[in-house]
């Protein structure tokens, strides 16, 4: 199957999602065509993914919503088909998920989008005109999927960051095998309490230290706050970070750090 049929006219965040959906997921460039000819869209019944128009939803080829009200948007009619033929964990793509319910309760009106959403700002392309805002709009959603997911995959990843990990001082400290941008979610003051703080070699083979939040998307410390001394190479003026040019004088920081707190 190589094309989607969308309809023509003022484009939405709803088939757009769609489409960056199956692109990205199915990993290909499908031909879009987009038309509201109801003669084309019979013809082509079974021989393209139909999203967002057709009147007709069958969960293999037809991803029209209009026809029942109890039915989600397209994207969401989308997403659920993609989970399902590519056998995707429930829980790998939470960000992803909560994004394309999102653009599903906007289209459906089930919720009024604020001005400056993704869904509202999608719109608003409209005004560059149909084809032209339509390009623009497509290779923005795809990008901000391909971002998503990324951030999805990463967080997923770090589900398994503590087998690897190395620990000091009665595990208040550890160390990454690899750094993982996402490690917060799985190492903070609620998960963790255990764990103050955190370090990791950086690309350019220094040593970063880092205190745990209270949550993920915390910036309250959960860890104590890093004390000022001639040790670190770089402190960061809030006291929750800091980088040194080898582990030895990391450790011999964090020691003394600790000490401090008795």
């Amino acid at each position: 199957m190589n094309k989607i049929i969308t309809h023509s006219g003022q484009f939405h965040m709803d088939e757009i999602l769609f489409i960056s959906l199956f692109e990205i997921f199915f990993e290909k460039e499908f031909e879009i065509i987009r038309t509201r000819n109801k003669e084309f869209i019979e013809k082509n019944r079974n021989k393209a993914y139909i999203a967002d128009v057709g009147m007709i939803y069958d969960n293999k080829y037809n991803f029209d919503h209009h026809q029942d009200d109890s039915l989600p948007a397209a994207c969401m009619l989308g997403w659920n088909f993609i989970k399902e033929q590519l056998n995707i964990d429930k829980n790998r793509y939470k960000k992803l998920e909560s994004f394309v319910l999102e653009a599903s309760l906007a289209d459906t009106q089930v919720t009024m989008p604020a001005e400056f959403s993704a869904s509202q700002m999608i719109l608003k392309l409209n005004y560059l005109g149909e084809q032209e805002g339509f390009k623009i709009a497509k290779k923005i959603v795809k990008n901000m999927v391909i971002s998503i997911k990324k951030e999805d995959e990463e967080i997923y990843k770090a589900k398994n960051i503590l087998k690897s990990a190395k620990k000091y001082f009665n595990s208040k400290l550890i160390e990454f095998e690899q750094f993982i941008p996402s490690w917060k979610y799985e190492i903070n003051g609620i998960k963790t309490p255990e764990i103050e703080h955190v370090f990791w070699k950086n690309n350019d083979g220094n040593y970063c230290l880092q205190a745990v939040p209270k949550n993920y998307d915390s910036f309250e410390l959960h860890g104590m706050k890093l004390i000022d001394c001639t040790l670190p190479d770089f402190l960061h003026k809030k006291m929750f970070f800091a980088v040194f040019k080898n582990k030895k004088k990391l450790l011999e920081y964090v020691e003394k750090l600790y000490k401090n707190k008795k």
